[in-house]
């Protein structure tokens, strides 16, 4: 449809402004854009009109997904890559709702505004933590209490529990996880009452949350 010898979402907008002409071609065009991706959810923020977004991504687990009623959309599956297009006349803000599985990064994102593709220098895209640590519960506990990581991608991870003064008490965790959502139970029943530094690493990342045990 504009002749750069490729077919993707540009030549889809291109089509549907043809047939529809929902709006002047160039007003209130965006030049910039972020997509960011979390809870489940891709959005995108822009400075202007979004008619268009083609995306590949990377999941896990078995992908579904959502979209809003009032875009045209579609995706495929290819091994653990997600083909994406999703094309409106009303500006593009939510793009889709992960029902089942979890997308661990996008890959490759081109987005348009009225006409043509923006640049790709214009695109941000803001992925989230590949881990989240829950809170311990209970908090004071006695003997025991519960620690929970999720992770969105495979990592080498350590849990391990220390003193105040930076005594190494006990290793709940070590090794090389895949994603998943993992729960332990620490024992302090041999431990004396007072308080104690959980560390969770990730990768390079460090969680630090203090526990109180009260015998």
């Amino acid at each position: 449809m504009n002749g750069d010898g490729e077919i993707n979402i540009v030549d889809v907008v291109a089509i549907v402004n043809n047939i529809l002409n929902p709006r002047t071609v160039g007003v209130d065009d965006a030049t910039t854009a972020t997509l960011s991706f979390d809870n489940n959810q891709i959005s995108i923020e822009a400075n202007g009109h979004i008619s268009g977004v083609e995306l590949v991504v990377e999941f896990t687990g078995n992908l579904d997904i959502d979209f809003a009623n009032n875009y045209i959309a579609d995706y495929s599956i290819d091994g653990n890559t997600a083909h994406i297009l999703l094309v409106s006349t009303e500006n593009v803000k939510e793009i889709l709702t992960v029902t089942s599985g979890t997308i661990t990064s996008i890959v490759e994102a081109i987005v348009v505004n009225s006409s043509q593709a923006l640049e790709t220098s214009s695109i941000t895209i803001e992925e989230p933590s590949t881990f989240v640590v829950g809170q311990a519960f209970p908090n004071p506990f006695n003997p025991s209490t519960n620690i929970s990581l999720k992770l969105t991608a495979s990592a080498d991870v350590s849990v391990k529990v220390y003193n105040l003064m930076g005594q190494l008490v006990s290793v709940i965790a070590e090794g090389s996880y895949s994603p998943n959502t993992y729960n332990w139970t620490w024992d302090a029943e041999n431990l004396a009452s007072g308080a104690y530094l959980v560390k969770t690493q990730v990768g390079s990342d460090v969680n630090t949350q203090k526990v109180m045990l009260l015998k």
